[in-house]
């Protein structure tokens, strides 16, 4: 198959959508399918503006650098059609229900090719940037709205777990729903080096004794990382050399940073800034437990990488986390409360029994997010919608049936 993805993030931007859809075109290509990437670049006035590669197809677009951070893409859409038309595409998947992805939706009406899209956001949880309470209820409402008049428009959508699937049928989407959690590529990456994990953990100051406590997020509104910097605090009294990781970057670094000076933990915690994702990897290797925060996820793709590296974790309940996490089996999941999360943050930082039995059982269990599995539901997925769309009879609306049961990678 022939696949074009529409996305308003690509790299070197680091987020969830961008590393979802970087592991399903890796995986997809080598099962010998064909994927086309057209994606906003946050540039508008080059002069040349380059592809990332073959196959990339780059819209001009200008950043508008606020608190929702979006980017609009402004280009010919003749452009966009032709380098469609000349990769032949066979189906469309939009990874946004907005800009780029708009722009996605009318390249597939334009060659009559089927589109599905990825519900990869709670849409509903982002306006939290919004200022004031109403203005938050009226700007959640009109996320929402956007989202679910996106989706009229599309053949299927691929919900990353079962409780985002729910959600929109709850919210009388009619169109086939296919659950498909982003994979993780689990056969790589999974020797951990000693020396390396050493040489890292001196370069952020970190001393062998130490006990690290790592988040890896976007620091942005609906991940909530004021909490984790909250409860920290409460941490820092009780547990002795205990340090906090952040890894990743966002619009509210400055102000976290000025948080954690005014908490008066700054000296203990480390905030790293955007990491490569195949280097991602060496920061789990080095932690002794992992936090999230989030209020606001449809799978949580760091918990399972966590997992997948042999760390317990702590989180706070949301849909995406309660769609990985099993309270007391794999981690542990807590209410959105600073003194919840410093609880258990302490107990397991206090207990390295409980916490190697969680690590060990969320090993076993993260087996059930391989990217190769991921990848075939897809291959399932897109060949039905194309099928359908090409007899005139669209699929059933509501849960999509797979034919197979997929095996999944074994660690």
């Amino acid at each position: 198959m022939r696949i074009g993805f529409f996305t308003n993030s690509y790299i070197p931007t680091i987020n969830g959508v961008v590393r979802s859809l970087v592991t399903a075109k890796d995986e997809l290509e080598r099962k010998g399918h064909s994927v086309y990437i057209f994606y906003a670049t946050r540039k508008f006035f080059d002069k040349e503006l380059r592809p990332l590669g073959r196959g990339t197809f780059p819209y001009r677009s200008i950043a508008i650098e606020n608190k929702s951070n979006v980017v609009v893409p402004i280009t010919w859409f003749a452009d966009a059609v032709q380098y469609a038309r000349s990769w032949q595409l066979d189906i469309i998947h939009s990874h946004h229900p907005a800009f780029v992805g708009t722009e996605g939706q009318k390249v597939a009406k334009s060659l009559g090719i089927p589109l599905v899209f990825t519900y990869h956001s709670e849409y509903d949880q982002y306006g939290a940037w919004a200022p004031g309470n109403l203005l938050k209820i009226i700007a959640a409402n009109h996320m929402l709205a956007i989202a679910r008049t996106y989706i009229q428009g599309c053949d299927g959508v691929v919900a990353p777990s079962a409780a985002i699937k729910d959600f929109l049928l709850a919210h009388h989407v009619d169109k086939p729903i296919a659950v498909i959690p982003t994979g993780i590529p689990l056969s790589r990456n999974l020797v951990s080096d000693k020396g390396k994990n050493a040489a890292l953990r001196r370069r952020w100051g970190l001393a062998d004794t130490d006990f690290v406590l790592l988040s890896v997020s976007r620091l942005s509104p609906e991940k909530n990382i004021s909490l984790l910097l909250r409860a920290f605090a409460e941490v820092q009294r009780i547990v002795l050399r205990v340090r906090l990781v952040i890894v990743g970057t966002g619009i509210l670094a400055g102000r976290l940073k000025d948080e954690a000076k005014e908490l008066g933990i700054a000296d203990a915690v480390r905030f790293v800034g955007a990491v490569r994702p195949e280097e991602v990897y060496r920061y789990y290797d080095f932690a002794d437990l992992f936090a999230y925060s989030s209020r606001a996820d449809t799978q949580a793709l760091v918990l399972a990488e966590a997992a997948s590296r042999g760390l317990a974790i702590v989180t706070v309940r949301n849909t995406g986390t309660a769609s990985f996490i099993i309270d007391g089996l794999n981690g542990i999941m807590v209410n959105p409360s600073e003194e919840d999360f410093a609880a258990a943050i302490i107990r397991l930082a206090q207990d390295d029994v409980e916490r190697s039995r969680l690590a060990q059982q969320g090993k076993v269990i993260v087996r059930r997010y391989s990217a190769a599995a991921s990848a075939d539901k897809l291959i399932e997925f897109y060949g039905q919608i194309i099928a359908a769309s090409s007899s005139g009879v669209p699929l059933p609306a509501g849960s999509f049936s797979f034919a197979q049961n997929y095996e999944a990678d074994r660690l």
